[in-house]
């Protein structure tokens, strides 16, 4: 699984973007660019620009260059309970309502696409020998 290149609908018809919807997590831009609407405002993500996805985040009109990548961490919002008990009393939740999109260094994205990585071959091999068992 290498830097994923962006699929997803525009967005252009008003409605929350369905791969956004209910879900948990965040997205970094590594290459290119993508100009989205984010709780009713304009962003451009850039390389370095992450936004964090949570019920309180609504994207829309989401409209990728054509040389455009991400890393996408997005799951289904009962993957990502334990966290939200955790933080459910502290200003985080509101924080990231207000600000869902962070800029981080190169450094930060040279790690996160290496953890990235190293989650695609964990899972790449845990499919292998969960095929290899059903032999």
């Amino acid at each position: 699984m290498k830097e994923k290149t962006a699929r997803v609908d525009t967005g252009n018809s008003g409605e929350p973007l369905h791969e956004f919807w209910n879900k948990g997590g965040f997205v970094l831009c590594t290459a290119g660019y993508a100009d989205v609407s984010i709780n009713e405002q304009r962003y451009r993500l850039t390389r370095g620009s992450v936004f964090v996805v949570t019920p309180l985040v609504q994207v829309y009109d989401f409209r990728p260059s054509p040389d455009f990548g991400k890393i996408s961490f997005v799951r289904e919002l009962k993957d990502f309970y334990p966290i939200f008990r955790l933080i459910s009393d502290t200003g985080i939740p509101l924080k990231v309502k207000e600000k869902p999109c962070w800029r981080i260094s190169e450094a930060e994205i040279g790690y996160v696409i290496a953890q990235y990585d190293r989650i695609a071959e964990k899972m790449s091999e845990a499919e292998a020998a969960e095929s290899s068992d059903c032999r």
